[in-house]
């Protein structure tokens, strides 16, 4: 053991305050040991004000000891060591991507700074590998950095070690050096503090703990369970003790803790959701990054439009809603209405010149002076310095850094926060002047971002003594009660993880950590004993299922007797609840006017509320927009075509007798008809290709016509008008009952085409370019909760064509799918009509028996819901799963929320 080797006295944890009055200084593994420690002394010591204890992070006391020092190199900061590896590693491998660069980057400082820390030479690396003989060549290129007068007088910060020790006589050393949360020491921290011994200081480490108090094991279902199961506990504790010190450590399993901390703050906050500007958390835990807060990826977003010449219209619309940009709040209605002008044109990609010049952005100054900013932004390489000028200029002419007093008032405490963070970044990045020349905008802007997201915003707390904190780091820190979360078989002890460009057996020679199966248990065990004397009080928890995985507790606990885990703390308990009555009906007056056509009746059949909302509100989700033409356009060009072409052909005889020449003459004329009917703003190359799309769909669909038996065309693009509900089919007097029963609304229905076979029997066809529909979802179906009495029609557009045109029982409904390979009829009839697809309804195959019924059905199925929708029902009330998938409207209709009740229902039940 190390105190063997260095004979390092050792000393009581209550002697470390009288230690550090007499000048000794307490070093620490961590910095977030170094500051409990702080903590701990400052609320030890008597009196308002007190010096602040010498209390350091071994490698903060490390380099500051080397400021002392003339004659010691200064060692490079955290972003100029990274720049110096990655322009060594790119010019060694210039085929490898800028982000593998960085990759490797990250590899290889973290490799030689066990290399120095294990004092493993050079040699080692030959015969590795090609990772390690890689890792070889990048080092001896960063060393001739160094001595060859380039970077004369800097050194890399793994490199500060050794430097001491070649200058050990000139440090300015305490008389007593006190070590705590060391459960090891590699090579190098062995030698520096055997050369401080031998110069005269006395070097002493902290006596360890013994394990006190209880250990409990809870199991929970789930993640989720789990930290409900934390949340309650720690609120169950604060209520009893309110100013107790709580510690959430969290194992290796837990790589997000957003889900933790929403949980927590649920529970400890619960108002929290009420005010969505407070940012208080409920504890202290490490903020979020600070490329993820909210002004800063706007801002970062914004960054990345400089000096391109054209936009996604993605980046086109988070530029239009950015509420930082400038003169938004004067503008926002118009940019709102510009983003779904652009969405229903399907305007994918947007040229800035093109934006500059056009009416609609020249309606908008500030947004007009915004893009032209961006267009004109210089992306010729310069200095680190010039560039953060220049950005800072930007930010000013987009409107990120206020111009004004006003400006500045419109700004919350979280904004201006997020600014003055961003501001210290930004100017941090004139530093890598010190290691490059020249750099492009794509490297500048990449290196800002990496910055921004190394910082992290830390909110305020209203529990600020409840931190959580990873496991790793829970040597040496005390608490009143310890909380250790997702403690697993998987998670702990860690599997075994090698550095990826040292050799295995380097690693396992010089005992790095994670080099074997022996020394990663030993560590565990070390870990573990940490865990053990954290706290008088520890909860191990873990989740039985995560991911989908059954999962059994860590082999460390499980001689542990089990507990299921606490149940959760619901919302509803915990905060004042004012009742209301959401389900009232609104009726349809007879004044107003409702649009929608068939999707009236589709959208009630799915959610009275999607009906109502679409139809009576006018809410609609917004579009998304697609390269080339969008699917709907596309069915409207066929459908245009072949309005032509029966238009010109009328009867099926006529297309038998046309030779295929005159076939594709006809053909090529409806697909420009088509195209000259309807403005699609596509490139050339785009139009050719669906044109030649097209002909070749429209001419295999001509060929299954042929297949039919004969017939004729009625009617094409027919227009029907119904008033639903009718009246007559329940008997209803038209001058007899309320308002609601005596209003009607219009649905007005254009079929595509009527046919009449031989037999004289009418065939009503919808042209349809989507995917296959089964005629089973024209049938009548029981929701999912298994009511009958609530049967809906999943697809009633052609029950209401059906409906409209008076089909009888002697007639077809059908789909003509015109779909590339995929071309057939869909549809019902009575007896058969000799088309492959329309099926009879003869009891077979799962179909109805009777077609007549089938009818009656659609006729009463149509005017119940009609019914509903014209009283008013307006409920949330999907037909199913399915049904809320394309939706749209979950943001406000509040089903996620209506789930979570109802889940907590049956947990009350239980």
């Amino acid at each position: 053991m190390m105190s063997n080797q260095l004979n390092l006295p050792s000393i009581d944890a209550s002697d470390v305050s009288a230690s550090l009055n007499a000048g000794a200084v307490l070093l620490t593994s961590s910095s977030r040991l170094a500051l409990d420690w702080k903590r701990r002394l400052v609320t030890e010591r008597v009196g308002l004000v007190c010096e602040t204890p010498e209390v350091f992070a071994w490698q903060a006391w490390l380099n500051a000891l080397t400021m002392d020092i003339a004659a010691m190199p200064v060692a490079l900061n955290r972003m100029q060591e990274r720049c110096l590896w990655e322009q060594t590693i790119s010019h060694d491998l210039p085929e490898v991507s800028t982000a593998s660069v960085r990759g490797l980057a990250g590899h290889a400082i973290e490799a030689y700074a066990l290399m120095q820390d294990f004092q493993v030479d050079m040699a080692e690396l030959a015969f590795g590998g090609s990772e390690a003989e890689a890792l070889a060549r990048w080092i001896k290129v960063m060393q001739l950095h160094f001595s060859d007068g380039v970077y004369a007088g800097r050194m890399l910060s793994a490199d500060t070690g050794l430097q001491l020790l070649q200058h050990i006589e000139q440090v300015n050393q305490p008389e007593t050096i006190l070590l705590s949360g060391f459960e090891t020491y590699s090579p190098l921290q062995k030698r520096l503090l055997s050369a401080l011994q031998s110069s005269g200081c006395n070097v002493m480490q902290l006596k360890a703990d013994l394990p006190s108090g209880a250990t409990t094991l809870f199991a929970c279902s789930d993640e989720i369970s789990e930290y409900r199961h934390i949340a309650s506990r720690i609120k169950t504790l604060l209520e009893q003790t309110p100013h107790l010190r709580i510690a959430v450590a969290t194992s290796a399993a837990i790589t997000d803790l957003s889900a933790l901390t929403r949980e927590l703050d649920d529970v400890l906050v619960p108002t929290h959701r009420l005010d969505p500007t407070d940012m208080t958390r409920s504890i202290s835990v490490s903020g979020e990054a600070l490329s993820e807060t909210p002004m800063i990826s706007q801002l970062i977003h914004v960054l990345g439009l400089a000096g391109k010449s054209s936009l996604s219209f993605q980046e086109f619309s988070t530029l239009l809603f950015s509420p930082w940009l400038k003169d938004y709040t004067s503008e926002r209605l118009a940019r709102a209405a510009l983003d779904a002008k652009y969405r229903q044109y399907n305007r994918h990609s947007l040229s800035l010149s093109s934006l500059i010049d056009s009416p609609d952005v020249r309606q908008l100054p500030a947004l007009q002076s915004v893009i032209r900013a961006l267009m004109l932004w210089d992306k010729r390489s310069r200095s680190a310095n010039a560039w953060v000028k220049a950005v800072h200029e930007l930010l000013k002419s987009t409107g990120f850094v206020p111009q004004g007093h006003e400006d500045e008032e419109l700004r919350s405490n979280r904004d201006i926060r997020q600014m003055n963070a961003f501001r210290d970044v930004l100017t941090s990045l004139v530093a890598v002047d010190a290691v490059t020349s020249n750099i492009s905008w794509t490297q500048f802007l990449s290196l800002l971002r990496r910055a921004c997201t190394d910082v992290r915003l830390v909110s305020m707390a209203k529990y600020s003594n409840v931190e959580v904190i990873p496991l790793t780091q829970i040597s040496g820190l005390r608490f009143d009660h310890l909380l250790v979360a997702a403690l697993d078989g998987e998670s702990f002890p860690p599997v075994f993880r090698p550095q990826p460009m040292l050799p295995v057996r380097v690693q396992m020679k010089y005992g790095m950590p994670m080099s074997s199966g022996a020394q990663l248990f030993e560590s565990a065990q070390q870990l573990w004993q940490a865990v053990q004397c954290a706290a008088p009080c520890v909860e191990i928890s873990y989740a039985k299922q995560r991911d989908g995985k059954e999962l059994l507790p860590s082999s460390f606990v499980a001689d542990l007797e089990e507990h299921t885990g606490e149940a959760i703390i619901s919302l509803i308990t915990a905060l004042p609840m004012e009742g209301m009555d959401d389900l009232s009906v609104v009726p349809l007056s007879p004044e107003q006017h409702v649009k929608g056509g068939t999707s009236i009746i589709k959208n009630q059949s799915s959610c009275p509320f999607r009906a109502f909302a679409t139809h009576r509100l006018g809410i609609a989700a917004l579009g998304e927009t697609s390269p080339g033409i969008e699917a709907s356009s596309k069915g409207s060009l066929i459908h245009l075509a072949l309005e032509y072409i029966w238009q010109q052909l009328q009867t099926q005889a006529t297309l038998a007798a046309l030779a295929d020449d005159a076939v594709m003459e006809l053909i090529h004329a409806a697909i420009l008809h088509a195209w000259n009917s309807t403005y699609l703003s596509v490139d050339e190359r785009t139009r050719s290709f669906e044109q030649k799309r097209m002909s070749a769909v429209l001419r295999a669909w001509l060929e299954l016509e042929l297949e039919r038996p004969d017939f004729r065309v009625e009617a094409i693009e027919q227009s029907y008008v119904m008033r639903l509900p009718e009246f007559a089919w329940q008997g209803h007097d038209v001058n007899a009952g309320d308002a609601s029963e005596r209003t009607q609304f219009e649905v007005n229905i254009k079929a595509d085409r009527m046919d009449v076979d031989a037999s004289g029997r009418r065939i009503l066809i919808d042209y349809k370019t989507g995917a296959r529909q089964s005629t089973s979802k024209w049938l009548l179906h029981a929701s999912d909760d298994g009511d009958a009495s609530a049967e809906r029609i999943e697809e009633p557009q052609l029950p209401q064509y059906a409906l409209a045109a008076g089909l009888g029982v002697d007639d077809a409904v059908a789909f003509a799918r015109v779909r590339s390979s995929d071309m057939a009829f869909e549809g019902l009839c009575g007896d058969d009509i000799g088309i492959k697809g329309i099926a009879a309804c003869d009891g077979k195959r799962g179909l109805p028996d009777d077609w007549q019924d089938v009818l009656d059905d659609w006729k009463m199925n149509i005017n119940v819901l009609a019914t509903e929708f014209v009283e008013g029902r307006c409920d949330v009330s999907p037909r199913n799963a399915a049904a809320c998938q394309y939706c749209g409207f979950e943001a406000i209709c509040r089903i996620d929320e209506m789930r979570v009740d109802h889940a907590l229902e049956h947990i009350d039940e239980r």
